[in-house]
């Protein structure tokens, strides 16, 4: 059986090399042998022109660029530090511990996560349309364009709509 197995292998890598040799385009380059035994004349013109550049014409030019040759910008305000997420552990999270046919309980844990995510989302929110706003209000400042302010503040009332959505459902089911 084992034999088998490697003559069949051999057999199909001989089909797949033939296949490439037959699908192979045909090369239009002569093949040359090497012949060790010759000795080959040498090159009678080994001497390479190479143009002489006038430097009055082209003056080289530093590729350093200094601070100093680049007129100040306008309007210049401090960068804020860049926003960086609070990095915590993950709290574990709690899985369903009652009995799996109870329906009714099993109906609530669900309902308490939901509600617990609500809260969270809310709370994240609010942070995220402070700190939303005050880009706004520097992109303003900066002269962003409109249509990119535009799409800010319909990003913030979207938060915004989102958030008193969730606040009206946490309501409702308290």
């Amino acid at each position: 059986m084992k034999y088998l197995k490697l003559t069949l292998v051999t057999l199909l890598l001989c089909a797949f090399g033939y296949l490439l040799v037959a699908i192979m385009p045909k090369s239009t380059i002569p093949l040359t042998t090497h012949n060790s035994a010759v000795e080959k004349e040498p090159m009678q013109n080994t001497h390479v022109n190479v143009p002489i550049i006038d430097e009055r014409k082209y003056p080289v030019q530093s590729q350093r660029t200094t601070n100093i040759d680049k007129p100040p910008l306008k309007n210049m305000t401090p960068q804020p530090s860049a926003y960086i997420p609070p990095i915590t552990q993950s709290p574990t999270p709690m899985h369903y511990t009652g009995d799996l046919h109870d329906h009714e309980a099993y109906k609530q844990y669900h309902t308490n996560q939901e509600r617990e995510l609500k809260i969270a989302f809310t709370d994240a929110s609010k942070q995220k349309i402070m700190r939303l706003e005050a880009l706004i209000a520097r992109g303003i400042k900066e002269g962003i364009s409109q249509d990119e302010i535009a799409f800010a503040k319909e990003k913030v009332s979207g938060l915004k709509a989102m958030n008193k959505q969730l606040q009206d459902e946490l309501n409702m089911q308290n």
